[in-house]
Parts: structure tokens; sequence; C-alpha cells
């Protein structure tokens, strides 16, 4: 706005720095904002340091290992493999090191003031954010909330038992247990069990669903299961714990609701997230909550208190980085003048299992339930000359298009690599393109790509490499 000839720069402040945080902020800077990002602990959030990077740096190390001890299949003779542990688990601190280091250099580079300390509101435009050296106060003409989540923990645990772990803790041990019991199978719960298996770890997968991964596509989470066996795990469906688990001499035990007992040095726990709203003040402004204590916004990211703004998990509409970082660029646009309204039905969903299984869109069911009428489009890496050269020919993409007009509603990739095709399928999806659209874009050869494309020809009945039944 305009005052005394000069434009009047607008302050934003922005509590955590997660993607949600760290994109909002820079963004804001972007559009001319005063900007200060405040965070309790590191930059970077839960993704950063104690989630998606430090993971997915375990998971490339686990993949090494596992191909040097198959390199003899490539005519490579290896004499002696083994695992430094606790050398993975400092690259893994280095990784996280490099990236906080690059956010904090962006940070600074677009002027955005900094604050180490935790901070809460005593009103819709200020706050205080207490820190070791005292507490300062602050005002800002928006608030955008970004505090992240934190491991939902089950009441009747004794998580003072060092052998009872969530992801925080299993990310920070120091060398590899013998035995493992995963509680929960969905994807945070299934990207470790691969981890640790990978390692030589005996695991056990406990999911209550009938169905691994749940949410996602059947065949999907049926294939996955498949190799999840062929690794040595242990999957249990549609079971439960009874209680609480009971250490003894040997590590944890407990029973399940089917009476089985089970033991393992160690248990981690993997049931999910729970949005942080401690300490925020937010009881005193009123925003309205859900039940399960996640804030309300609409789709422009506004609480119920137009200035303030809630983004990534603390809003619980969909607990993954990217669209958090997505949320708050949208917060920010609007705040600032832009009309700028989210789009969730193109999110894509990446589990860094082995192998990969990403998502995007509507999967078969989903189409049903939606009342739309679709034809299913299959390819299998196993025709796949990328795939076979990999060494991986076990895997398949799956196109959902819509019966009548060929548009791509949805897909499914299981395989190597999974998580970097997904990115042409939501691209599809966004656009409204035809599975035809996708069928007739010639693709580089030999790569994984080809095998969206192929789906893409079977979906509208043009398939060059399926068997004639």
């Amino acid at each position: 706005m305009e005052s005394g000839g000069t434009m009047e720069r607008k302050k934003i402040a922005i509590i955590g720095g997660g993607p949600a945080g760290y994109a909002s902020a820079i963004r804001a800077a972007h559009l001319g904002a005063q900007v200060t990002l405040v965070e309790k602990d590191r930059v970077g959030g839960t993704c950063v340091n104690r989630g998606c990077i430090p993971t997915k740096s375990l998971i490339s190390s686990v993949n090494i290992y596992n191909t040097v001890r198959g390199s003899h299949e490539f005519g490579i003779s290896v004499s002696a493999v083994h695992v430094d542990f606790p050398k993975m688990m400092r690259r893994k601190e280095r990784i996280i090191q490099k990236t906080r280091d690059s956010i904090l250099k962006l940070l600074e580079a677009n002027k955005v003031v900094l604050r180490n300390g935790c901070a809460t509101l005593n009103g819709p435009n200020e706050g205080v954010i207490r820190s070791r050296g005292g507490s300062e106060k602050f005002d800002a003409d928006y608030i955008i909330l970004a505090t992240g989540s934190k491991p939902k923990r089950l009441s009747n645990m004794n998580y003072d038992d060092p052998r009872i772990l969530t992801t925080d803790e299993a990310l920070e041990l120091d060398q590899v247990p013998e035995s493992m019991i995963v509680l929960g199978g969905g994807a945070v719960g299934v990207e470790f069990a691969c981890i640790f298996a990978g390692l030589g770890v005996k695991v056990f997968i406990i999911e209550a669903e009938n169905q691994l991964i749940p949410g996602e596509d059947r065949r999907i989470a049926r294939f996955l299961l498949q190799e999840l066996t062929g690794m040595g795990i242990e999957v249990l469906l549609g079971c439960t714990m009874e209680d609480a688990a009971e250490s003894n001499s040997s590590g944890i035990r407990i029973v399940t609701g089917d009476g089985n007992e089970i033991e393992a040095e160690r248990l981690l726990v993997c049931i999910g997230r729970e949005p942080f709203t401690q300490e925020l003040g937010i009881e005193s402004l009123e925003l309205k909550m859900t039940q399960k204590g996640v804030i309300r916004v609409d789709e422009r990211m506004r609480t119920n208190t137009e200035n303030i703004y809630a983004v990534g998990d603390v809003n619980g509409t969909a607990m993954l980085a990217h669209a958090a970082s997505a949320q708050g660029i949208i917060a920010v646009e609007n705040a600032l003048g832009t009309e700028y309204t989210a789009d969730y039905s193109v999110i894509p969903r990446c589990i860094y299992s082995n192998p990969e299984v990403a998502s995007v869109g509507l999967n078969r069911d989903q189409a049903r339930s939606a009342g739309r009428k679709a034809r299913i489009g299959k390819s299998l890496f196993g025709g796949n000359g990328k795939a076979l050269v990999m060494g991986n020919g076990g895997g398949l993409a799956q196109i959902v298009a819509e019966e009548r007009t060929g548009k791509i509603l949805g897909a499914q990739i299981i395989g190597p690599g999974a998580s970097e095709m997904i990115a042409e399928m939501a691209v599809a999806v966004r656009n409204g393109l035809t599975a035809e659209d996708l069928g007739e874009t010639i693709h580089p050869h030999p790569t994984l790509g080809e095998i969206v494309q192929e789906a893409a020809r079977d979906a509208y009945g043009k398939s060059i490499y399926k068997l004639p039944w």
C-alpha cells in the first residue's frame, strides 16, 4: 500500500523452518515482504533432520550394499562385503548438514531474518520468541504457522525404554539390531522395514488393516507384499497388538490380537504423525481445529482468523514435504494479494521401499467410488530393456483412464525409479491429458519411462508388447 509516496513492505512472520516454512519465507521475500522466520530447533524441519533426507541416505547406502553383494550377476566378483553402520550414519549426518547449509544460504541470500527460539502468539498480529538468550516481541501483518508434526505415540508404551523407538530414535541408533518389530505397515513403516531388512535384520511388520500400505492400490500392495516377503520380512496383516509391549532379557515381547507372541531386540512404532500445536498460544485466538488436533484452513491456507495461515503438517491436509512447500507458497501468494488456491487432486505419493512405490490421482477403486467408469492400462518392468540391464525386472505400472474420453485419472507404479517416473504422470493428470496423448508421445529408448508409455498404450488398446492371451 502507498504511504508518503513509497511502498510499505508487508511484514510476515513464519513459525517453523521446515519445507513449508522456508519455502514460504523465500517466496515472501521474492514478493518484497519483510520476513522473519522463527525456528525452535534446526532449519529443515522433520524432512531434513529426521525424515525424508536421512532415511533416503540410509536407503541409498543399503541399496549400494545389496548391489555390491549381487555384483556377480553383472560379471563382477567381490571377495568380501560388510556394513560399517557407524560410517553409514556419519554419512547421513553429513548429508543432513549440507542440506541445512543450503537452506541457510538461501534464507540469507533472500534477506530472511532467522530467529532461533519458541514462538507464542499473543494476538493475531503479535507474539513473543523465547530462547536461551531471553525473549523478544514480534509483530507482523500476517502470520504463517508451519510448525510441522511429531511421531504419534501409543499411551501404553514406555518410551523411556531404549528398546522402544519412534522414527526419531531409529535414526540415531549406533548399531544394527538383530531383530525388529515394526508396528505399522504404512509408508514410513515399510521404508524402515526395508532399511533394516536390507542390513540383515530379522524384521516383522504388524499392520492392523488387511492390506499393506493402506489407501494405496490393492494390486500394487499385493505386489509389494510379495517382494517384502521375498526379502525375509514377516508381514502380519489384520493384526493388532493386544496390550503394552513387555521388556525382557532378550528384548521386547508383544502379544498380537490373535494370541501370537513375537519377540525382537527393538520395537519401532510407526503409527503416523500428529501436528505440533503446543505452546503456540493458538487457543487464545480461538483458531478452529479438528478433533484430530489439526488447524482448519480453507483452500487458500487461511485459518478462521483472516491474517493467520497454517501450512504443512499442522493443517493435516496432506502430510508430505512437497505438499507442505506448495502450501507455504500458496499462503504467501494469498497474503500478499494473489488469488491462489490449492489443488489436492494431483499430489504424488512416493514410498521408498524396495521396490519403490509411487502413485498420483485415482486408482481403480477410487475411480469406481467416484462414479467414473475407467479402463486400466498395464505394463510390466520385466518387458523393459532398461530395467533388465539394471538387473531389476520386477515391477509394474498401471494407468487409470476414463473409459469414454481416455482422460488419465491416475497412475500407480511399483519398481525401480518409480518415484522419478511418477512426475510425468502427475503432469498428465493435472493437465487432463489422455492415455493416447501420453502413448503417442515418443519416449527415449532404453529408459524406464517407456514403461508408462506402454501402460498408456495398453489403456487404449494399442499395446505393442502385450502377449495375445
